[in-house]
C-alpha cells in the first residue's frame, strides 16, 4: 500500500491510548504524510517487504511508540518524542532528525547516514552477525547514553559526533572501528567493554579527535585497543586519556604499552599520557598498571590524510 498527502503536513492520528496493527505481504510506504501520536499510542507493523517513510514527520508526546518488524526505511525524515522499536532486516535512515524519544534495535542490520539524534538515546541490543553495521556522518547530542551496542558483531561508526553525554559511546562484547569521529564535552567519550576498540587504518579506523571530555576512552575487562599510527588526537590535558582495566596478564610492577603515530594536547615533555589503566595478574596479587608511552607523536591530521581510507 501507498500513501502520499494531498497536501503538506498531512497526518494519521492516533488518539490517546490507541493502537495501529498492520500485518501480512508486501509493502507500506508514505509519501508526506505522517503519524501524530497523542499519548501512549502505538503505531507497529510486521510486513515481509519494506516500510518506507519519505519526506514525512513523527509527532509524539509521552510514551508514544513506533514498533517495526521487517525492512524499514526512513527518507528525510524527522520525529519528536517517539520511542522507535526495530526488529529484524535491514533498517537504513538518510537524512534523519530525531529529538526526544529513544531507539531500540536487535537482530536487524542498521545502514544510517546524514541525521541526527538530539536527546534521543540509541541502543542496539543484539549486533549479530557479519556484514559490520554501518553508521556515519551522523550526530549525537545531549542523552545520557548517545549511543550503546551489545555484541558479538561489529559495528562501524564513521564521521560521526557526539557531545555532551555522560557516555557518549558504549560498546559491549563487540568489536568497534572508529573512523574520523570527534568526540567532545562527554563524561565518557568512549566506553569499551570486553569490546575490541579499533582506531587504526588497518583495522578500519583512524584519526579521531576527543577533546574537553573527562575520561577519553574507559575500558573494562578490554581486549587492548589498537591505536597504532591511527593519528587520532587527544585534547586537553586535565581529561583522562585512558581508565579502567585490560583483559591481558602481567607480572611484576606492570606494562609498557607503547602508542605512536598519534596527537596529544598534553604539555611538551610529558614522557609518557598518565592513563589509570591496570592489567590483571594471574598469580592473584595486585593488579599492575599499565604506562602507555607516545614514542612518535605525530601532528594533527586531516580525516584519511596520507593513506586510502579503508570502507566497507
Amino acid at each position: 500500500m501507498s500513501m502520499q498527502a494531498l497536501e503538506d503536513e498531512t497526518h494519521w492520528v492516533i488518539a490517546s491510548n490507541g493502537a495501529v496493527q498492520i500485518d501480512g505481504l508486501g509493502t507500506w510506504q508514505h509519501h508526506q504524510t505522517g503519524l501524530r501520536l497523542l499519548g501512549g499510542a502505538t503505531w507497529q507493523s510486521s510486513l515481509t517487504e519494506t516500510v518506507r517513510f519519505d519526506h514525512t514527520h513523527w509527532a509524539g508526546t509521552a510514551e508514544d511508540s513506533v514498533l517495526v518488524r521487517g525492512p524499514l526505511w526512513l527518507h528525510d525524515h524527522s520525529a519528536s518524542h517517539i520511542d522507535l522499536r526495530h526488529e529484524t532486516d535491514e533498517f537504513r535512515i538518510e537524512h534523519g532528525l530525531f529529538e526526544g524519544g529513544s531507539t531500540q534495535l536487535s537482530h536487524n542490520k542498521v545502514r544510517w547516514r546524514s541525521s541526527a539524534f538530539v536527546d534521543h538515546p540509541v541502543d542496539h541490543l543484539a549486533l549479530g552477525d557479519e556484514p559490520a553495521h554501518l553508521i556515519e556522518n551522523c550526530r549525537f547530542e545531549g542523552a545520557h547514553a548517545g549511543l550503546s551496542a551489545q555484541g558479538p558483531g561489529r559495528l562501524r561508526v564513521e564521521e560521526c559526533e557526539f557531545d555532551g553525554h555522560v557516555t557518549a559511546l558504549r560498546s559491549t562484547a563487540a568489536r568497534l572501528e572508529l573512523a574520523c569521529c570527534a568526540f567532545a564535552s562527554n563524561d565518557i567519550a568512549v566506553l569499551a567493554n570486553k569490546s575490541l576498540l579499533v582506531m587504526q587504518p588497518d583495522g578500519g579506523g583512524g584519526w579521531n579527535v576527543f577533546e574537553d571530555n573527562d575520561v577519553h576512552m574507559k575500558f573494562q575487562q578490554a581486549p587492548f585497543p589498537e591505536l597504532t599510527e591511527g593519528a587520532n588526537h587527544f585534547g586537553n590535558p586535565y581529561s583522562g586519556w585512558a581508565t579502567g582495566s585490560i583483559n591481558t596478564p602481567c607480572n611484576g610492577s606492570g606494562l609498557d604499552w607503547l602508542i605512536n603515530g598519534q596527537s596529544w594536547d598534553w604539555p611538551m615533555g610529558w614522557p609518557q599520557i598518565q592513563s589509570g589503566l591496570w592489567a590483571w595478574n594471574p598469580d592473584g596479587a595486585q593488579n599492575c598498571p599499565i604506562a602507555a608511552i607516545d614514542m612518535n607523536p605525530v601532528s594533527a591530521l586531516e580525516c584519511g590524510e596520507g593513506r586510502k581510507r579503508i570502507r566497507e
